[in-house]
């Protein structure tokens, strides 16, 4: 199944200031009784990428576009997104957690984790 491609079109750009993004080393830990503790990463892929997008004011369609973007991917099947930065790279994302508010009679608020995933 190919996999889809998160919309980048102008109505979709999260708010400004509206991306941040963790980098969470992954460590395998071995601790010794005099004190002495070993560490090293977990795996090939050890950092954990992800980022909190915020979108606060979208017009309703949008949000349940978005919303339905989500549901349909069920935080298990992955979709291509490119960060809003300059010379971002492309990757493959989950959306593990998203959330949506009522700010106004015609408007959303949508809140959604991404999960950089390095899957084949």
């Amino acid at each position: 199944m190919a996999l889809e491609t998160f919309p980048t079109e102008d109505m979709y750009l999260p708010d400004v200031g509206g991306v941040t993004e963790e980098m969470k080393p992954k460590v395998n830990t071995a601790g010794f009784g005099d004190g002495y503790v070993q560490r090293g990463p977990d795996g090939i892929n050890s950092i954990e990428d992800s980022a909190q997008l915020r979108w606060s004011t979208l017009p309703r369609v949008n949000a349940v576009f978005l919303i339905d973007f989500f549901r349909r991917h069920k935080g298990s099947v992955a979709f291509y997104w490119t960060p809003p930065e300059l010379n971002a790279v492309q990757g493959k994302y989950i959306a593990n957690t998203f959330n949506r508010g009522f700010s106004h009679v015609n408007h959303r608020q949508v809140t959604a984790t991404f999960l950089k995933v390095n899957d084949v």
